[in-house]
């Protein structure tokens, strides 16, 4: 409402809002490809060994698990949900969705599958069936793992400091990937709420995994793993009884390893060494320092005194000079950590 003066009275009247303007092209994109509520089609690009007649299906608890779930305000969810998900046809995939393919190969070595963004900024997702079946997974199950995790970190470059100084990628699924639960009947990923990464200073009846199984924030549940950068390096950590594609990954440097590294071809020359036992599995991959990611001085954080990680024997040391998500981040922010950190507390 507006006052107008008419002699000696006043006149209300009502004003019109003005027209909202239409945010620039780049405003647009960064919206249209990172809402919170996007579009998902599941689609079988053919090969994949998978019975289609579960398609259906998982895409309905899968709709519920995001939106019923994974939605809920924190520190219960993450406070975001999907519009839709549905099975499509490589041939009628929408500019606005994303995308949650299944393979009949693998375009990275260990892994079941992953998560990642186009050359066009648009976040997708790829299951590799087959390599389930190997390993005595469900498709489902890794399909869950990536929609949530692409769902809370689409750009891939979101990590969270822990006390200790680790700086913890925010991978919301690998701690706990090993554990299952259903809905209607259909299996569907375990997943860490946001006080495992983030935990409040009253712990009291915290949930750190919708399951409810983990005891304490960052904790490997059996059969996990998890990624944290310290003293300018990547470290993988493993659960005990870390299942045996994950064993391997030690000689092939790991998902993490190659997500981080596949950007980085412009270094020339990597020195491998590795050093493998039955009861340990360490591999550093040494890179040349590159300048532009250096931590700083004033940001360094010494290092911890060794401490004995209960339940996890297999450790994977990597230090890579340039990372994928320090290329994402440089463009961004004029922070030297190769990271967007999420919190620091």
């Amino acid at each position: 409402m507006g006052l107008r003066k008419s002699g000696s009275s006043f006149l209300l009247e009502k004003r019109k809002p003005p027209a909202p303007k239409a945010p620039p092209p780049v405003i647009q994109k960064v919206v249209q490809n990172n809402i919170v509520s996007p579009k998902i089609v599941i689609v079988d690009f053919g090969g994949t060994g998978i019975n289609t007649a579960q398609l259906a299906p998982y895409a309905a608890a899968q709709l519920r698990q995001v939106n019923e779930q994974f939605a809920l305000p924190p520190p219960l969810g993450y406070g975001m949900g999907v519009k839709q998900i549905r099975v499509g046809k490589p041939s009628d995939i929408q500019p606005d969705e994303w995308v949650l393919g299944l393979y009949e190969h693998p375009d990275m070595a260990g892994a079941l599958g992953y998560h990642d963004v186009t050359a066009s900024g648009k976040p997708v997702m790829k299951v590799f069936p087959k390599l389930d079946m190997n390993d005595g997974a469900d498709w489902r199950v890794t399909c869950s793992h990536e929609v949530l995790e692409t769902l809370q970190d689409p750009e891939i470059c979101l990590c969270a400091q822990a006390p200790d100084g680790k700086f913890w990628a925010y991978e919301i699924c690998d701690f706990v990937e090993c554990d299952i639960y259903s809905i209607d009947g259909v299996p569907l990923s375990n997943w860490n709420t946001p006080a495992a990464f983030e935990p409040p200073q009253n712990l009291t009846g915290i949930k750190f995994d919708w399951m409810g199984l983990s005891k304490h924030p960052h904790e490997n549940r059996p059969g996990g793993y998890g990624q944290y950068w310290t003293d300018g390096g990547w470290q993988q950590v493993f659960g005990m009884k870390a299942r045996a594609f994950r064993r391997g990954l030690a000689k092939e440097h790991g998902r993490g390893f190659q997500r981080r590294a596949k950007s980085a071809s412009s270094v020339a020359a990597r020195k491998h060494h590795a050093e493998i036992s039955e009861e340990d599995v360490t591999t550093r991959v040494s890179v040349p320092v590159v300048a532009s990611v250096v931590v700083p001085p004033a940001l360094v954080v010494p290092s911890p005194p060794p401490v004995v990680i209960e339940e996890m024997p297999i450790v994977e040391t990597i230090e890579v000079a340039e990372v994928k998500r320090a290329k994402r981040r440089s463009r961004k922010s004029s922070s030297a950590l190769p990271f967007h950190t999420k919190h620091l507390f």
